[in-house]
């Protein structure tokens, strides 16, 4: 599976390089420090290599928000 099939999304200028900088650092062990505005799309392109790191790898993700509705939110654009 590649990242552009996880993705539900045609990517943006900046999210194909942001999705590959966050699996890059996954895959790596590394820590990565994101800064983007609202509505850049940050979760999703966050989440979507975290999701592909997860499967070829076979681990879970856990993802913690304050509330339900923001769990809802990224449940329904994943």
């Amino acid at each position: 599976m590649k990242l552009e099939e996880l993705f539900p999304y045609p990517f943006r200028r900046f999210q194909r390089e942001l999705v590959e900088s966050v699996y890059s650092a996954l895959s790596r062990g590394e820590h990565l420090i994101l800064n983007s505005p609202t509505g850049t799309g940050k979760t999703v392109s966050v989440l979507t290599p975290a999701l592909l790191y997860a499967l070829e790898r076979g681990k879970r993700i856990l993802y913690l928000t304050r509330t339900n509705s923001q769990q809802r939110q990224v449940i329904l654009e994943m």
